[in-house]
């Protein structure tokens, strides 16, 4: 546990001097949000109930505490710091549709031509996904990839060889790679609509995945079936009206009887104390279609689109959900 002690330091670290150089150089960095000691308190023993399901996960899964390049993780805070004004200045002005030099490809729907989280050009360039699995890190304070790997182990009991996978919205391969560290031995395509993405992933992990496919997942088809199909942090960066179709997409890649595991942000309809969480995120961090979400049970949604729940639990301020096809 040394190791991740040591990350979430050095996270909190860089989060801290973010903060600190844009005072120094007059830059409209957002104070932290004022919690009451209630809130606090909920933060610490969600915090607390990770710490705790990680220590599992690393004792059942060996390879999963993998350790990074100190030199490839301080390339990407230069990254980080040289775009910090420009990205500050767009939160600021909250401008979420500064991408005035991006060529969209023919099929890229209007729902997607945004500024996710004010990130300097969205989805759709090389630097962007050169920056972006840092900056959730340090949103996260060192506790995303964390999040990722403990609700990834609830396929535990479901893989035990090598399965086929697919990711959706597999971003810039960062979580595919840590899906990798808990089951090495599956074979994993990852699906992703971001060229620019999608080429930083086969440049950085050319040798995890199985297949890189340029597609959203509402216009996949897929020509094999996979025994899972998982997304993480994706659904609500989806319009719920586009839901119905990728659910198409996901039941007709999906064998008889194989595993869907959804990640995502807690809604309404979970616990009542953590809600001042999800009020503050979409706030802070430009989520357009977050209130939908909310208010949209994935676990119902899910189930009365044909799939069974196996089982929820909950990780930090969000939730796995893993589901069987019939």
């Amino acid at each position: 546990m040394l190791y991740t002690y040591t990350k979430i330091i050095v996270y909190l670290l860089e989060y801290n001097f973010l903060r600190l150089i844009s005072k120094v150089f007059g830059w409209p960095f957002a104070p932290p949000p004022k919690l009451t000691q209630v809130q606090k308190q909920t933060i610490n023993s969600a915090f607390k109930a990770l710490i705790n399901r990680w220590k599992v996960v690393q004792e059942k899964f060996p390879g999963s505490n993998e350790i990074s390049s100190p030199a490839n993780h301080l390339v990407r805070f230069g990254l980080i710091l040289k775009d910090l004004p420009g990205f500050l200045t767009r939160k600021n002005q909250k401008n979420s549709r500064d991408l005035l030099r991006i060529n969209f490809p023919a099929e890229c729907p209007d729902y997607f031509k945004r500024n996710y989280h004010y990130q300097t050009d969205g989805y759709f360039s090389y630097d962007s996904a050169s920056r972006y699995d840092h900056q959730i890190e340090i949103l996260f304070l060192g506790t995303a990839h964390i999040m990722r790997k403990v609700a990834y182990a609830e396929l535990g009991d479901v893989i035990k060889g090598n399965e086929n996978v697919l990711e959706f919205g597999a971003g810039s391969g960062a979580s595919g790679h840590q899906f990798k560290s808990l089951f090495p031995d599956t074979s994993l395509d990852i699906l992703e609509p971001g060229a620019e993405y999608l080429n930083y992933a086969r440049k950085t992990y050319s040798q995890t995945f199985n297949q890189f496919i340029p597609k959203f997942m509402e216009n996949f088809k897929s020509d094999k079936k996979y025994d899972v199909v998982f997304s993480c942090f994706v659904m609500h960066e989806i319009p719920v009206s586009y839901w119905d179709t990728v659910t198409t997409s996901i039941k007709e890649a999906l064998k008889t009887g194989g595993h869907l595991l959804i990640i995502d942000s807690q809604q309404n309809c979970d616990k009542s104390a953590h809600q001042f969480a999800l009020d503050q995120f979409g706030e802070d961090f430009y989520e357009p279609y977050f209130p939908e979400f909310r208010e949209r049970s994935l676990e119902d949604y899910f189930q009365e689109k044909g799939f069974r729940l196996i089982r929820k639990n909950e990780v930090l301020f969000s939730k796995t959900l893993l589901f069987s096809l019939s």
